[in-house]
């Protein structure tokens, strides 16, 4: 990964935080984001001159758009852009800082929105990775929560399925996307009391669930989807299959349809031609 750009969205803890260290270590300039200015400081400040944090509200599209900017300006461009970043599920159920439900404005709009603005450093040989999740396979994806206030489990689930969906960048380009979800893992204030139980005993570490994603971005092809290899829930990563409604959803509408919604809101991206 020596000369190759990695940006992270949601590195400053969990896997996020261990996908920065894989890269690192293998030598890659890696620029993250995150809410924890602390926790990002002191993580950047392990590689001096190699690893770059950039304080981010993902519940905020501005917050996003700025530091998308901010990237765009100091740095020339990506060769690795994992999409990380996201709200567990959480209750009360709130709304994002422009009005949309908490974990679809998190989880999918603002990664949608950075994948949009950040400029990648060769169009040829760049790939995006989407971290969903194994509750993605439920149902399939919906608009229509964008500004609903529903089931916190739901809406989580909605989010992720979203995720595999952000693939804008391939449009007229030869740029890969892959997705990947990393398991049961341990995660930080992550769901009611009784899974953190469970949790303790049966989930794995985070390091671990970070591999299926470390997979993907070193080794995915385009469309492929990486998860773990024991039951989709612990391991090393391997291929599987979309969930069994993805080719029945209309991508290109949700596509557009999000465009909309983001420029609704009162940000501008990229025409359809530079996609």
């Amino acid at each position: 990964m020596k000369n190759r750009t990695v940006i992270i969205t949601g590195g400053t803890n969990g896997i996020g935080r261990e996908c920065v260290a894989a890269f690192a270590e293998r030598d890659a300039t890696v620029i993250f984001t995150g809410r924890d200015r602390d926790a990002g400081t002191s993580l950047a400040g392990l590689w001096p001159g190699k690893v770059f944090f950039f304080e981010t509200d993902f519940g905020d599209l501005n917050s996003v758009l700025d530091t998308s900017n901010r990237i765009n300006n100091h740095f020339d461009g990506f060769d690795v852009l994992l999409t990380n970043a996201g709200a567990k599920i959480e209750s009360p159920l709130r709304l994002t800082s422009q009005g949309f439900e908490w974990h679809f404005g998190v989880n999918y709009l603002a990664n949608f929105l950075i994948s949009h603005s950040l400029k990648s450093r060769s169009i040829s040989d760049s790939i995006l990775v989407n971290v969903s999740s194994i509750v993605a396979k439920r149902q399939p994806p919906t608009l229509d929560l964008a500004k609903t206030l529903t089931s916190p489990s739901i809406a989580y689930a909605n989010s992720k399925a979203l995720n595999l969906l952000n693939r804008p960048i391939i449009r007229g380009s030869a740029q890969t996307t892959a997705a990947a979800h990393p398991g049961f893992t341990r995660a930080k204030n992550y769901g009611p009391w009784w899974l953190k139980h469970i949790e303790r005993v049966f989930a794995q570490s985070a390091k671990s669930g970070a591999r299926p994603i470390i997979d993907a971005a070193l080794q995915g092809q385009n469309g492929d989807y990486f998860a773990p290899r024991l039951l989709e829930i612990w391991g090393a990563g391997t291929k599987i299959e979309m969930p069994n409604w993805f080719e029945q959803v209309d991508r290109e509408a949700i596509y557009l349809e999000t465009r909309s919604l983001i420029e609704n809101a009162g940000f501008n991206l990229p025409p359809l031609s530079s996609f």
